[in-house]
């Protein structure tokens, strides 16, 4: 299974790599090499070969990268001075993006981030795959795909997948979250998609057009207003419910019981 960061080495040194592609064989169709590699495992015939510079656990943990010749035989053009160049090269584009306390006025589309600690005015069409312990003031069309104990005032129009610890998100419109959990919390949710509530996640108030699918354990929904849908409560609360406020299905554990 391929690792971030994956790349192609060609055998002038030339690091190739896509930052929206973690996938040998992809890169490989990407960049039109299969023809030029036709006899794989013959010594000196190689044109390329892959690589991954990762590590084991924290992807964070930037001293403990290391380089990785995802090959069964190594060629003898990849001498121990070429592995060298290669790792400064692929170290450079770890640290674009791996960022880590940092203050960001913009973070634009042009590659997949991994946020630790970082104080963001805005993300704007970008990829995110894990934003931890930061603070944004404006997301707008991104997708995240793991926030976890970050703050984030205002996101429109896109995919936070998964909330969790102590995230909070002041206002989400037209936007999609796969899941809440632990004490995570959404302040506004309008005409957004929450999949699953569990633990002790809340929405303090589900506005108009707005869908819950799942809530469950002790999720909380403040306000469900008209227009707001809980497709199945199996658990929670619901604090206030609004005229118009819609619950598909409500299972009540104490009829169950009896």
């Amino acid at each position: 299974m391929c690792r971030f960061l994956s790349a192609i080495v060609k055998k002038d040194g030339e690091v190739l790599w896509d930052d929206s592609c973690h996938s040998h064989e992809d890169l490989i169709d990407r960049f039109h090499l299969r023809d030029d590699n036709y006899v794989w495992f013959i010594e000196g015939y190689t044109q390329f070969i892959r690589v991954e510079y990762t590590n084991d656990d924290d992807v964070f943990d930037l001293d403990t990268y290391y380089l990785h010749i995802d090959e069964e035989v190594v060629p003898s053009w990849f001498t121990e001075e070429m592995q060298e160049r290669t790792i400064e090269k692929l170290k450079n584009l770890v640290k674009r993006q791996v960022r880590i306390d940092e203050s960001i006025d913009i973070l634009l589309g042009g590659g997949t981030y991994y946020l630790k600690d970082c104080r963001i005015g805005r993300i704007v069409n970008a990829r995110i795959a894990v934003m931890k312990n930061c603070q944004a003031s404006k997301v707008i069309d991104t997708q995240i795909g793991f926030v976890k104990d970050s703050h984030i005032t205002y996101a429109e129009d896109s995919t936070l997948r998964y909330l969790r610890g102590e995230t909070k998100i002041g206002t989400l419109v037209s936007s999609r979250v796969e899941a809440m959990s632990r004490i995570s919390q959404i302040e506004i949710a309008r005409e957004s998609y929450i999949g699953h509530m569990k633990d002790h996640s809340k929405i303090n108030r589900l506005d108009y057009g707005s869908y819950v699918w799942f809530m469950e354990g002790y999720s909380t929904v403040g306000t469900l207003s008209e227009g707001g849908v809980i497709f199945e409560q199996d658990g929670g609360r619901i604090e206030v419910e609004r005229n118009g406020g819609v619950i598909i299905h409500r299972r009540v554990k104490d009829e169950e019981e009896e």
